[in-house]
């Protein structure tokens, strides 16, 4: 068994999101099922650049829109996915040209808070699907998105309005388990803990709204 990793998860650790140029928002695309819509942010002067439905961003958007639906036809094998979707914990999902932290370093999915209490959204990089091979290749983007709703459904249960009669505590105190104690937790109780050290010691920062 892995042991249990903290701080793997890029959502997890103060960042900002942007892209290197201005973008402007098309409209949402509609999965049949969701309660969610993917929306794209496009480099401004890239339609008329080029062939849109060509670009690597209309590539992007399809691949990311068709892995969605076959999620969607599929949901019950995807139980976190299945379970943000009855939560309602999925605002939308934003395809952005990049997705970097504080430091320009570029993440390919990064789940960011909204102003709507127990919903969050779902930043995707459009470059980083490109580079990683993502593009075009749906059912091997699947696995990787239904991975995501873990951080998901763990980032909406705890919104800052969720936090506010938490008493902040000192991760220095954090109740420390051995790779030992780790390998012998069943992949539920791992979660339980994992939940609780979000919970109680680690404090998240968005400077996506």
């Amino acid at each position: 068994m892995t042991p249990l990793a903290m701080g793997s998860h890029k959502g997890s650790e103060e960042h900002h999101v942007g892209s290197d140029t201005a973008t402007e928002e098309m409209a949402g695309h509609a999965i049949p099922g969701a309660p969610f819509q993917v929306f794209l942010h496009e480099e401004k002067g890239a339609v008329e650049t080029g062939s849109r439905s060509q670009s690597p961003a209309n590539a992007a958007l399809k691949t990311v829109v068709e892995a969605f639906g076959r999620m969607m036809d599929h949901r019950t094998e995807y139980g976190r996915f299945d379970e943000a979707l009855n939560k309602g914990a999925l605002q939308k999902v934003i395809i952005e040209p990049k997705v970097v932290n504080r430091e320009g370093k570029e993440f390919l999915l990064l789940v960011a808070r909204t102003s709507q209490p127990n919903q969050v959204k779902l930043l995707i990089s459009a470059s980083a699907l490109e580079e990683q091979g993502y593009l075009n290749h749906p059912d091997q983007l699947v696995p990787v998105l239904a991975r995501e709703f873990q951080w998901v459904v763990s980032k909406a249960d705890t919104t800052p309005d969720r936090q506010m009669n938490v008493v902040r505590a000192d991760l220095t105190q954090a109740p420390i388990l051995t790779n030992q104690k780790i390998g012998k937790l069943s992949g539920e109780e791992r979660e339980q803990v994992l939940q609780e050290l979000f919970r109680t010691y680690l404090t998240t920062v968005d400077q996506y709204a």
